[in-house]
């Protein structure tokens, strides 16, 4: 019997090192460094030449029970750029090219890709969906007169109200090398996700020029 633990627990450690490219101690040590709440909570405006992406995570939800929090990355270049920590009750942003872009939501264990279409000078909203044990979901929020994911939700101004303004992921570039390689997997899983979807669920998952703020 002894011996059958002892397999079952290597079996489960050697999964776990196949599927995790950080550890809830990484979340603990680079907490205050990665996602510190700002002194000024009133998010700043997009210049004409670049859109603007406000990340919601509007509760305390989790899409994993060992990992709170989710990482956001631009993937639409050679280049994967870490831009966004997603921490419960919290909202970031990130300023981008206009044009088209992928982006890669991660826990280590599962990955998410939304595809957003962004005008110059303008707004954008994603909320930052937990998905049980299947990690972090990225939903544009659009302008549809109906639906959760929408500017007309009555939820919708308590999700920026109140949640706390914490700074841009500037301080993730050691980090984001350190797990580039397990990144690259992560990439890999949730683009093969993203092929495989129908086409309304692209269009679910998909941020429109005409979603800037109005």
């Amino acid at each position: 019997m002894k011996k059958v633990l002892l397999v079952l627990m290597l079996a489960g450690s050697l999964c776990s090192c196949g599927t995790t490219f950080f550890s809830f101690d990484d979340s603990a040590k680079h907490k205050t460094v990665l996602a510190k709440k700002t002194q000024d909570q009133n998010l700043p405006e997009p210049d004409e030449t670049q859109a603007q992406i406000v990340f919601l995570r509007p509760s305390d939800k989790v899409g994993s029970a060992k990992y709170p929090y989710s990482v956001i990355y631009n993937v639409s270049s050679a280049q994967d750029e870490a831009i966004a920590v997603a921490e419960p009750n919290s909202k970031t942003y990130a300023f981008f090219e206009p044009g088209r872009h992928l982006l890669l939501s991660t826990d280590g264990v599962s990955s998410h890709i939304l595809e957003a279409f962004l005008l110059a000078g303008e707004r954008y909203y994603v909320v930052v969906r937990p998905m049980y044990q299947q990690g972090y979901q990225l939903r544009p929020v659009s302008h549809a007169s109906y639906g959760e994911f929408t500017q007309t939700n009555p939820k919708f101004s308590s999700w920026l109200n109140k949640t706390s303004l914490v700074e841009p992921a500037s301080g993730l570039v050691p980090w984001q090398k350190k797990y580039r390689r397990a990144l690259e997997r992560q990439k890999q899983r949730a683009t093969e996700v993203w092929q495989a979807h129908t086409a309304n669920t692209r269009a679910q998952l998909t941020l429109l020029e005409e979603y800037a703020e109005k």
